[in-house]
């Protein structure tokens, strides 16, 4: 997957994550395969996901905001 399809399965992980489980790649890992198994990504997203790029997204200053939000 490229452009803008990547970038539409990145926003539906952020978009259903529980952020109060994102510490660690296991956590969104086990995530990404709970939305997989719920039909509401396709394997070629979840296999698009390089969780990596998640983390480091999520702690940047928006992620932060992101993450602090969802938990309110």
């Amino acid at each position: 997957m490229q452009g803008a399809a990547r970038g539409t399965a990145y926003h539906r992980v952020m978009e259903c994550l529980d952020y109060s489980h994102v510490e660690s790649d296991e956590e969104i890992r086990v995530q990404i395969q709970d939305l997989l198994n719920q039909g509401k990504m396709s394997q070629a997203e979840a296999d698009c996901i390089h969780i990596p790029d998640m983390r480091t997204f999520l702690n940047t200053p928006i992620g932060e905001r992101m993450r602090t939000a969802a938990l309110q």
